[in-house]
């Protein structure tokens, strides 16, 4: 006589397992499958899982060249010496998601498992690299040349938006027909030289809100309300530092900024801005940032790319130790990514098409 664990055990088990081991499950049978792809699960599974990293790796000297690999990584520390390790999980080739369009994609932002990315042809894509499949979002009805800020996150309301601030300030909810036009601007966007190209996202998404950076301005888009205001940035921010970035570290909202011999690290506490970390950097000419994060243990952690080395560097702001990462590459982003089962086809209906994006042979 054949035993059937209950589902409740069963979930249990599957959620104290290794990403891996779980997507080996769901191929086992057709109950563990629909089990694993169950709405409850999927939500239990993101409150539980852990997060990694998706590094882009192209030739980023080449902008209309091949649009290239996202390689998704888990992050491993090991006792007793503290050292990071990377873990290879897999590599997705991003040629089907440009549909042979040369020049590479943007990242625009990741929530729940799941990526949005910007095509040089003006599409946008969302990807969920578990499930291996992607869609591409239906084109803007507004055309602009230059489009200035894209966002991606997921309202309290639970719906999963895309926005584009161009002149005017558009939303596309996944699963409507179409983008919806919110009416110009309210207030005047910095648009930095190049910005059509630059290859870091700008957008960081928190509580329901999405915060861009242009320029030396933050942009703070409320995702329920459907509303953009301008978010003040700290007046003692140094005007030299020559770049910025935002991030989230420990669930705030957190600003980098820097210049050739200086570090500041911004997080914002109870509406104020307070310095966390101001340390000098020198010799460091090379180094290109590229994601501020949390540490494993609390601490505040800078992925860079040594540009001349073509190596990733981890380094633990909070103790001024630097750790070179056995990983060579071109890599042009990074972004932190919580692996999820959200199905995509819960968001597809006619004439949108569900299309799968396939791993490809690992090159580390």
């Amino acid at each position: 006589m054949e035993v059937v664990l209950p589902s409740n055990i069963l979930s249990d088990i599957f959620l104290r397992l290794p990403l891996k081991s779980i997507m080996l499950c769901k191929c086992v049978c057709k109950y563990w499958r629909d089990l694993i792809t169950d709405p409850y699960f999927v939500h239990l599974h993101i409150s539980t899982s852990h997060e990694s990293l998706i590094l882009h790796e192209f030739d980023h000297s080449d902008r209309y060249g091949l649009p290239g690999t996202l390689q998704w990584i888990d992050i491993i520390q090991h006792q007793p010496n503290n050292k990071y390790y990377l873990h290879y999980i897999k590599n997705l080739n991003l040629d089907r998601c440009t549909d042979n369009f040369r020049g590479s994609p943007v990242l625009v932002g990741s929530v729940n498992g799941l990526i949005a990315c910007f095509r040089p042809d003006g599409c946008i894509c969302i990807l969920n690299p578990v499930l291996e499949e992607y869609i591409i979002l239906p084109r803007p009805t507004i055309k602009y040349w230059c489009p200035i800020l894209y966002g991606f996150g997921v309202s309290k309301a639970g719906e999963y938006k895309v926005i584009r601030i161009t002149g005017r300030t558009e939303v596309y909810t996944l699963g409507t027909p179409a983008w919806r036009d919110l009416g110009e601007r309210t207030y005047p966007i910095q648009q930095r030289p190049g910005h059509m190209y630059q290859r870091r996202s700008d957008g960081v998404f928190l509580n329901g809100h999405v915060y861009s950076l242009c320029g030396r301005e933050i942009y703070d888009f409320d995702l329920d309300t459907e509303t953009l205001e301008l978010f003040p940035i700290s007046p003692l921010v140094h005007a030299g530092f020559k770049d910025l970035m935002l991030g989230v570290l420990k669930g705030r909202l957190s600003l980098l900024s820097w210049s050739s011999f200086e570090l500041e690290v911004w997080v914002m506490k109870e509406e104020n801005w307070c310095k966390e970390i101001d340390m000098l950097m020198f010799g460091l000419l090379s180094w290109s940032p590229l994601r501020l994060m949390d540490g494993l243990k609390g601490t505040c952690n800078l992925m860079l790319c040594d540009q001349a080395a073509r190596r990733l560097i981890m380094w633990c702001l909070d103790t001024n130790t630097i750790q070179q990462v056995d990983m060579q590459g071109k890599f042009g982003e990074l972004m932190v990514y919580r692996p999820s089962f959200i199905k995509l086809d819960n968001f597809v209906s006619w004439p949108f098409e569900l299309r799968k994006v396939y791993e490809t042979m690992n090159t580390m």
